[in-house]
């Protein structure tokens, strides 16, 4: 799997369903974790969550990403933007 892709893993499971938080309406995890898997740099940015540091704009940035992807907009990277 790769040092970076584990690493992001953690934050993944948060952002996409764990007891915790609902997972996305109707997507599961498989969809978003093809992306999640393809995508480095979303890896290493996801990779940083939970590290002690505040949540900052690249972060926040990066999980609006994932889950834009997840509802089909590879284009669209704010979730205010989708429709």
């Amino acid at each position: 799997m790769g040092k970076t892709l584990c690493c992001s893993l953690p934050a993944f499971h948060a952002l996409t369903g764990s007891d915790y938080t609902s997972a996305f309406c109707r997507k599961g995890k498989i969809k978003p974790l093809k992306y999640l898997e393809k995508d480095h740099v979303l890896q290493a940015i996801l990779g940083t969550f939970g590290k002690g540091q505040e949540v900052d704009d690249e972060m926040y940035s990066a999980a609006e990403k994932l889950a834009c992807m997840t509802y089909g907009n590879r284009t669209i990277e704010r979730v205010d933007d989708l429709r």
